[in-house]
């Protein structure tokens, strides 16, 4: 077995083994969004910004 053979073959393994995970992750969030997961902007900000002051 050569180098590149190797790396090849561990590369092909570790994504064999994270691919589903990464699919699982992918839909779960995009279900939760489906079902109304998404959050509104908050009304309640109150701020004030001086820009009268000289450096």
């Amino acid at each position: 077995m050569t180098r590149k053979d190797f790396f090849a073959r561990v590369g092909f393994g570790a994504a064999g083994v994270l691919l589903p995970a990464c699919v699982a992750g992918l839909a779960t969030s995009c279900s939760v969004q489906g079902e109304g997961g998404s959050s509104s902007a908050p009304s309640n900000v109150d701020f004030t910004v001086d820009v009268s002051s000289e450096p």
